[in-house]
This record gives C-alpha cells, sequence and structure tokens, in this order.
C-alpha cells in the first residue's frame, strides 16, 4: 500500500491518499481545497477512489466531502456522533469562516473494531472519542499504521476545549486505546508530523 499525504486548508490539515497495488484507493479527511487537486491526480493516474474516511467532523478535516460525494459518487464514511456538524457545518463552525460548506449526510456510519476493506487496502476501525464525541482513528494492522485524526498529534493531543471535547475521555482514547497498539506502529495524524507509538508513549506528556 502506498500512502500520499498532502497538506490543505487555511490551518495546515493533513489528508492521506491510500493506494493499492490495482490503484484502488481512499482519502482519509476531506479538508477545504482538496477536491480539485485529489480529482486530477486520481483522473491523471487512473485511480479509483472508493471512499472517503472522516476521522471526525470538524470543517477543517470534512468540508470538502459533499464534492466528493456529488461529483465523483465517492461514499463518505464517518461515525454517527460526529455527523450533526456536517449537516449544518456553518452552524456549528465557531467562527465565520471565509468560503461556504455545503451540508453533507453520510453514506456510511463506522462500528467500532469493524475491518473495512477496499481493494487490498485493510483499515480497523478504532473508536477514539475526546476532541470530538465521535473522534474515530484508522489501523492497518498488517503495516502497523494508525491515521489518528485530532486524538493523536506528534508532542501533542487535539483540543478538548472545543464542542464536544472532553479532556479526561481523550486521554483514555490515547492511554488506553491507542497506547496498546505496537511501539512500532507509525502514527500519521490530522495535523503536523508523522510519528509513532513508542516515542508518543515515553515522550508526549498528556
Amino acid at each position: 500500500m502506498k500512502i500520499n499525504s498532502y497538506n490543505f486548508g487555511p490551518i495546515d490539515t493533513n489528508s492521506y491518499l491510500l493506494i493499492d497495488d490495482n490503484k484502488n484507493a481512499v482519502l482519509i479527511d476531506a479538508p477545504p481545497y482538496s477536491f480539485e487537486p485529489i480529482n486530477k491526480i486520481c483522473n491523471d493516474e487512473e485511480i479509483n477512489l472508493l471512499a472517503i474516511l472522516l476521522t471526525h467532523s470538524h470543517w477543517d478535516h470534512s468540508a470538502d466531502s459533499i464534492d466528493f460525494q456529488s461529483k465523483m459518487n465517492v461514499p463518505i464514511y464517518i461515525n454517527e456522533l460526529d455527523e450533526y456538524r456536517m449537516l449544518d457545518p456553518i452552524g456549528n463552525a465557531l467562527w465565520k469562516l471565509p468560503f461556504d460548506i455545503k451540508p453533507c449526510k453520510a453514506d456510511k456510519y463506522f462500528v467500532d473494531n469493524e475491518v473495512l476493506k477496499f481493494g487490498d487496502i485493510t483499515l480497523k476501525v478504532i473508536f477514539t472519542p475526546g476532541h470530538t464525541q465521535g473522534g474515530t482513528s484508522l489501523y492497518d494492522e498488517k503495516n502497523k499504521v494508525l491515521f489518528s485524526g485530532d486524538t493523536l498529534f506528534n508532542l501533542g493531543i487535539g483540543r478538548t476545549d472545543l464542542p464536544g471535547g472532553d479532556y479526561p475521555t481523550l486521554r483514555h482514547s490515547i492511554n488506553e486505546v491507542l497506547y496498546k497498539l505496537p511501539d512500532s506502529t507509525v502514527v500519521y495524524p490530522g495535523h503536523g508530523d508523522a510519528t509513532n507509538i513508542g516515542y508518543e508513549k515515553h515522550h508526549n506528556r498528556i
């Protein structure tokens, strides 16, 4: 599996395009201004985009979901607890945004511990609330790769002072769930540089 990492939008949100050997792919998170470049990449390289997997529904991770859904007919996955922000993205924004975001209803909801397969891409759904009510991480057990959204960062954690955030819940998600993964697991976060579980366990003060 090939992992292409991108950075989109006004607050530098990471988005990851996972591609198997047969050019089947999924996109993890759909930040503002991600649709056109990802669509072009898929067209130019004949990549079959099979799904958009959202780690959570803050606008900086989900704003372009509606474009992938309506223009490319790609299904949107999210935890059901987080869908309300997508149904009313402007009403749930904490400040006035310099662009419009259209409402988007998810096509499918994550189930905790469910294993999703897209071509030769296999990802386990791990419920990691705390940054938001429905925060979700996605784990490739075979390759020991974790996509942590805004739950766990390189020497940091997601904010818990926003609506739906809760610090004790986030600490539990990290200490009792993510830190149970092998130390060698590479972590691709929603913002910033990649890291690994072992490094964070020893150096990240949460």
